[in-house]
């Protein structure tokens, strides 16, 4: 499984990240909700952006409202609850990704959510770091119109109880009870999107839409 942690270079740096996690968590390549068609039109905005500085176009709502700046790969970036993420996006607004397996402290997948980051390597030290001293938000994926992300918070020892399975196919989640008792965890935060109030479909504009 991977999650992302976007930096800031010019305009973003796109850095995996690797969390442990079991087969049956694993998020299938082909189950995804995939935008294969460029809808935006990124190639040929590229070649129009050759010899001029470089802007990144606006992606807007039906309503002409920013959603935010268009960022290669079909994403949007967008800060949510003080973060900055690259968000999926089709015309037809945000696209669910699907996401790992979940763990909680419960029996029954209630409380607080959490996933296994790699207890050692450079890349635990440079989440670590990065949680710290850049704005930016590492997301695990889009499920049912939710992002789910991890809390920027050093990892601490929990005993887990349980497991929660996701299904991008039907949209369902499952739980089930996993034994795997006392690991190293960081926190899972949830955002609805559809709190930021965006009507599709998306489009992108050249000049300056209405906030």
């Amino acid at each position: 499984m991977k999650a992302r942690i976007l930096l800031m270079g010019v305009l973003f740096l796109t850095l995996p990240a690797a969390f442990a996690q079991n087969d049956r968590g694993r998020v299938n390549s082909s189950d995804q909700e995939t935008n294969t068609a460029d809808l935006f039109g990124g190639p040929a905005l590229a070649k129009e952006q050759q010899g001029r500085p470089f802007q990144s176009p606006i992606v807007i709502d039906s309503q002409g409202k920013e959603v935010g700046p268009y960022l290669s790969g079909e994403e949007v970036l967008r800060k949510i609850d003080g973060r900055w993420f690259g968000l999926p996006i089709s015309t037809n607004g945000f696209v669910n990704t699907g996401i790992p397996s979940l763990f909680y402290a419960t029996t029954d997948c209630t409380g607080p959510p959490y996933e296994l980051p790699l207890d050692t390597g450079p890349l635990t030290e440079l989440v670590n770091t990065v949680a710290v001293t850049v704005p930016f938000g590492a997301a695990l994926g889009v499920f049912n119109g939710n992002l789910y992300y991890v809390n920027m918070e050093p990892p601490q020892t929990r005993n887990l109880q349980s497991q929660q399975n996701f299904d991008l196919k039907t949209g369902t989640a499952s739980c089930e009870l996993n034994g795997v008792g006392n690991r190293s965890t960081v926190q899972i935060g949830i955002f609805d999107l559809s709190t930021l109030g965006f009507l599709p479909p998306f489009s992108l504009s050249e000049g300056r839409p209405r906030r």
